[in-house]
């Protein structure tokens, strides 16, 4: 897969070129003796200042920077390569640095002044760049590795800034790759959203301060924690995974808090609180604020915490801020479903400062996970944003109904609902008149199925069908395949963790949790076996007399009696993984010797026997 590429602003009224200043710098040609470094800084700051023509970047309405050069702007170059402060202001927006860096001043009515020095990073990681950089160095986390020099960005004043970083030679999977600033009063790396345009190779950061910058690579983790939605119910695999999200609890509009939560057990149980359709939808009015996070606290006792699954509306990080505030009282969590992949009405950058956990949640379409599909540049966008550390993924498990772009899940036997139910085709079957041996007789499913298959892409069974309006659906069918096929955007992103819902739920897929054993194990899963049509008859001893199996061919099926008199039982299922077997009804027939087989004459003939007949 290639790397994703975030499109420019379609507002921006201004466009500007700096690709060739932000090149990587080599970092073979940049690890050279502190000496020599100190020996060549010294030479640029005793030679004449000599006058350059370099790009010009201008602020476009939506901040992101594209490329075009502006030449007749002579700037200092001494002065542009880091020694000494720059002033940006309207007239001069923009400080370059020959490693691959550029400051621009993103209000054109504000002024401030910056100066851009950097740390090799051979440098910084042999430990020769000074005492206070080798601590640096030592509080770099085991699966962060540093690939860039450090920039010291040095701000004089409170102006908006963009940070433009280039990506560093090497920087390979850029889906793995991070900036970092450096707290020396906390003793820390601290993660920094930085926007990813793999077009340009450059990393854009917005800031108004001073910040010592690293771009690393990040190292995901091999066992990324593991959780399980668990649907009122469900089977909830107690004891299986170390985190549990009982539904159950949901918030109506006038702000109560009703329902209970699904039983769980793990190490971890945070109860999900819904509230979408009908809830609160606004968090700017204080006391609503106020009322609603006294409830959830009241709810939350027994637990480690609680996930919020909210429509975003005005003020709703403030909100996850306050009701984390309140809970961390307790030593209790938040953590925040945001769904779908449009992030814009949740304000994912301040959302993930307010929880303590986001989980990603795109929906049940199983294309959008495809490299192609939506999920990719979701979740790449999101870790640009949030620190992927308290950044998870959560999956639908359950089967889904697609129509006119609307994807909805469905447990497994509700799935089966559309085969329909088993009928005898008319002519063959009359219920006060028993079978004569040897007699043929043809029963049916009733559903408006239409076809099957098998989309080996995604790794689902799903057939089609036809509604009351004439709308086709097509109903995909969850495997295990499926199931750790989505989730295998965890380890491409280095997510912390995932969720499944639809596992432990009262109607689960066929060895739905295969798929997350699979994902853990790090093991393929194989294609599910076909979905099939399995027609069988039964004496009433229960012993079995005929069984037919296959695809949608078997929707009618013909039996032709048994020469024995008893009572008959003709059942159709619907299987998937061989052994699940879905009841869609049986008939019960009698076969009685004396019964005379009535065959049903054909328009034709009827119509020549009615000429036959004599006149009154």
């Amino acid at each position: 897969m290639s790397d994703q590429t975030i499109p420019s602003d379609p507002n921006e009224t201004q466009q500007l070129n700096v690709t060739q200043a932000l090149a990587a710098p080599d970092l073979a040609a940049v690890a050279e003796e502190p000496a020599e470094i100190e020996r060549q800084e010294s030479e640029q700051a005793t030679a004449p200042k000599k006058r350059s023509l370099l790009p010009i970047l201008l602020i476009g309405a939506g901040g992101l920077m594209a490329l075009i050069i502006v030449v007749g702007l002579v700037v200092l170059a001494s002065t542009q390569l880091g020694r000494g402060f720059s002033r940006l202001d309207a007239a001069n927006p923009v400080a370059l640095h020959p490693d691959g860096m550029a400051v621009i001043l993103t209000d054109a009515a504000s002024t401030t002044r910056v100066q851009i020095e950097t740390l090799p990073q051979a440098v910084f990681m042999d430990g020769s760049g000074g005492r206070q950089w080798v601590t640096a160095r030592d509080a770099l986390p085991a699966t962060v590795e540093a690939l860039s020099p450090v920039y010291q960005i040095d701000v004089r004043g409170e102006a908006p800034l963009t940070i433009e970083m280039a990506i560093p030679n090497g920087a390979e999977p850029l889906a793995m790759l991070d900036v970092y600033a450096w707290d020396a009063d906390a003793g820390e790396w601290i993660f920094v959203p930085a926007v990813q345009d793999a077009a340009r190779q450059v990393l854009s950061i917005e800031t108004d301060q001073s910040m010592n910058l690293l771009a690393a690579r990040v190292s995901p983790d091999d066992s990324p924690e593991m959780g399980l939605v668990v649907t009122p119910g469900g089977e909830g695999l107690l004891g299986t995974y170390g985190l549990a999200m009982p539904e159950g609890i949901t918030i109506n509009a006038a702000g109560e808090v009703i329902g209970q939560p699904a039983q769980a057990d793990a190490s971890t149980v945070l109860p999900i609180v819904a509230n979408r359709s009908g809830g609160i939808n606004s968090y700017d009015d204080a006391g609503i604020r106020t009322t609603l996070i006294e409830r959830l606290v009241g709810v939350s006792a027994q637990y480690d915490g609680l996930v919020l699954d909210f429509a975003p509306g005005s003020d709703y990080p403030l909100f996850v801020e306050e009701l984390r505030t309140a809970l961390a009282e307790q030593g209790q969590q938040v953590h925040v479903v945001v769904s779908g992949t449009d992030f814009g009405p949740y304000n994912l950058p301040a959302l993930a400062t307010a929880a303590d956990h986001i989980w990603v949640a795109p929906g049940p379409h199983p294309q959008a996970y495809l490299p192609s599909g939506s999920v990719r540049d979701a979740l790449g966008e999101a870790v640009d944003l949030v620190d992927r550390n308290k950044l998870g993924l959560m999956v639908n498990g359950l089967s889904v109904d697609l129509s006119n772009d609307q994807a909805i899940p469905l447990g497994f036997r509700e799935s089966t609902r559309l085969f329909g139910d088993v009928t005898p085709v008319e002519g063959y079957f009359s219920p006060d008149r028993p079978l004569a041996p040897g007699s043929d007789f043809a029963l049916r499913l009733t559903g408006p199925v239409t076809s099957a298959g098998y989309d080996q892409a995604v790794g689902m069974n799903y057939f089609t069908y036809t509604d009351s309006d004439q709308q086709t659906h097509y109903v995909y069918f969850a495997s295990a395949r499926s199931i750790s096929q989505k989730l295998d955007w965890v380890r491409y992103y280095g997510l912390s963790g995932a969720v499944v819902y639809g596992v432990a739920h009262p109607d689960p897929a066929p060895r739905a949790a295969d798929g997350v054993t699979a994902f853990l194990s790090q093991q393929q899963v194989g294609d599910p076996s076909a979905l099939t049509i399995i027609w069988e008859v039964t004496s009433s001893s229960g012993a079995s007399l005929a069984r037919q199996e296959g695809d949608l061919s078997l929707i009618q099926f013909l039996w032709q009696s048994a020469s024995e008199p008893d009572q008959y039982t003709i059942s159709a299922s619907i299987a998937e993984q061989g052994d699940t077997l879905v009841n869609r009804g049986e008939v019960i027939v009698a076969v009685d010797p004396s019964a005379v087989t009535v065959v049903e004459p054909e328009p034709a003939e009827d119509e020549e026997l009615a000429e036959a007949e004599p006149d009154d």
